[in-house]
């Protein structure tokens, strides 16, 4: 085996070790928002002059829209390069983060998690349909694994996270280390991330993706599942 060829090799491993330290924080970082956010409630509700129930539904737009927009946002990895949509959704998800630090309104504070729920949407699934395009055999099931344990990790951690970075400072500092880890990730797959074609240029492909999902035994099921 020449030596160029083991170059190549090295470089191409440590190329996809960044890709997957990229996919991991980027899975953390959207699952950990929701739990971040719990322990800020007070003090949110206190900056913004509005009770804590009402302040909560902060939580339930950023839920709201990412469970709407993911099943509808999905398919697109089939039609379109998958690196653009992982690269824009977390480029959305890190904007409306930087705005929740800023908010200064209960309604500006809604909207703002409505567009980090939207750019996670669009950024979650797609990480699946990346690795399960991308990697294959044993490969896949390992990277899998390790992407999916950053959820785990996310619901563990989140709370004390968020407690964490808001007694440094304040509530806005949680927003603005989520946001920052985010740049992290999008950094790291901004260049790491390679360029794959869409699988599906046919014009139904979008409703080709839920007709294939109707048809798969067992899917909806296991669909049901995960939603209950």
């Amino acid at each position: 085996m020449s030596p160029i060829f083991n170059q190549i090799t090295i470089h191409n491993q440590h190329t996809e070790n960044w890709l997957i330290i990229g996919l991991f924080c980027g899975a953390f970082v959207t699952g950990a928002d929701a739990f971040i956010i719990s322990a800020l409630l007070p003090a949110i509700a206190t900056s913004l002059h509005v009770p804590t129930n009402t302040a909560a539904y902060g939580v339930t737009v950023y839920a709201l829209c990412y469970a709407i927009g993911a099943p509808l946002f999905g398919p697109l990895g089939d039609r379109f390069n998958k690196r653009f949509l992982l690269i824009s959704g977390c480029g959305i998800f890190l904007l409306g983060t930087l705005l929740c630090g800023l908010a200064n309104s209960l309604l500006t504070f809604y909207l703002y998690r409505a567009i980090a729920g939207i750019g996670a949407a669009l950024f979650v699934p797609n990480i699946w349909a990346f690795i399960g395009t991308y990697f294959n055999g044993q490969r896949l099931n390992q990277v899998m694994g390790i992407v999916m344990s950053s959820l785990s990790l996310s619901i563990a951690t989140g709370v004390p996270l968020g407690a964490l970075l808001a007694q440094l400072s304040s509530w806005h500092m949680a927003f603005w280390g989520s946001a920052m880890l985010t740049l992290i990730a999008l950094s790291i797959l901004t260049i790491a991330i390679p360029s794959l074609p869409s699988q599906n240029a046919q014009p139904d492909g979008y409703f080709t993706s839920f007709k294939t999902l109707v048809h798969t035994p067992h899917a909806i099921a296991a669909l049901l599942i995960t939603l209950t």
